[in-house]
């Protein structure tokens, strides 16, 4: 059990940041949103220089070949951007809750194909990536269609906390297969 859990270590990590940041939208989105955004800041700056000492300590050869720089500077100056500019970023969530109302519209895709995988290959719990999949498309569909109304972020908020069930769900039922 704990090798499946470490082998799935990064999804581990995201259910739990799906949970605990969909809990803090729920209590009190104005306030949390900005502290999300510095977290999320720091964290792009370091992931931007991870990349580009990758790059420096790469052969040259090598390193030309990838993209290791130009995505580390991207990441610091969105990590920048995200701890400098949260005025910017706090007018841009409507358009955001859009992004991310879309992005759960293409989860509820790859949920279906999940679905339709499983319906192929027999395997008896074929219906809770479907389930996953309606509830996706739910929520995506209301987030991104109506991103201005004042709950938007509550009803974010528990679509996190949803997804981040339904992925522990989906990973524990994975391990018994």
């Amino acid at each position: 059990m704990f090798k499946y859990l470490l082998k799935h270590l990064r999804e581990c990590i995201t259910i739990l940041a799906q949970i605990v940041i969909g809990v803090l939208l729920i209590v009190n989105a104005s306030v949390y949103a900005l502290v999300l955004l510095r977290i999320l800041g720091v964290l792009l700056i370091i992931r931007g220089t991870i990349r580009i000492v990758h790059y420096i300590q790469e052969d040259p050869q090598k390193a030309s070949e990838g993209e290791e720089c130009a995505t580390g500077l991207l990441a610091i100056s969105l990590g920048l951007l995200c701890i400098f500019g949260q005025n910017w970023m706090t007018g841009a969530f409507p358009a955001l809750a859009v992004v991310y109302g879309l992005f759960q519209v293409l989860l509820s895709f790859q949920n279906i194909q999940k679905t339709l995988d499983s319906l192929r290959l027999n395997k008896k719990q074929w219906y809770y990536p479907g389930i996953c999949a309606l509830l996706y498309l739910i929520f995506g569909l209301i987030i991104s269609l109506r991103p201005a109304m004042k709950p938007v972020w509550v009803v974010t908020g528990i679509a996190m906390i949803l997804e981040g069930i339904m992925e522990a769900v989906t990973l524990w039922m994975m391990r018994e297969e």
